[in-house]
């Protein structure tokens, strides 16, 4: 078998739904899928899912890393990062810890990130300033007072 210098060998671990495919059922993947088609039913993976600007979902979407610039009912469950590129619309739910939202991305459902906290300061400079504050404020009484004995 001979291959022309110009055909690539397909990189391993990536699968590829054009935008003509339609599909319905489940769907598994590992590595990474980009998906530019029409899809109803769940879809897990074990890796990075990618919907492209033609892709239409309905379903679940179960996934460790998701960018997602195509449309999507159902919810999404995304293990680390979401990325809701330019021109996406998810109708649903959303928990994933990381998200990151593009202006022009519609999200129309709820968004969740269950493992995200707010850090709280542990700075001790806001109390020092109170501190000082009081010690202003103190000085300034002393001082009226002292004046106003005069």
């Amino acid at each position: 078998m001979t291959f022309h210098k110009a055909m690539r060998r397909p990189e391993v671990g990536f699968s590829f739904l054009g935008e003509e495919t339609r599909l319905e059922g489940e769907l598994r993947f590992s590595g990474r899928l980009f998906l530019n088609g029409r899809f109803k039913g769940d879809i897990e993976g074990e890796g990075r899912l990618e919907l492209g600007e033609g892709a239409r979902t309905e379903g679940r979407i179960q996934t460790e890393n998701l960018v997602h610039r195509g449309e999507s009912r159902g919810d999404l469950q995304v293990g680390d990062r979401l990325e809701l590129g330019a021109g996406s619309l998810h109708r649903g739910r959303i928990p994933a810890k990381r998200v990151r939202i593009n202006p022009k991305a519609r999200l129309d459902g709820a968004l969740h990130m269950p493992e995200a906290r707010l850090e709280r300061s542990r700075s001790p400079a806001p109390r020092r300033m109170l501190r000082w504050a009081a010690v202003a404020l103190f000085a300034l009484a002393v001082a009226g007072g002292a004046t106003s004995a005069l």
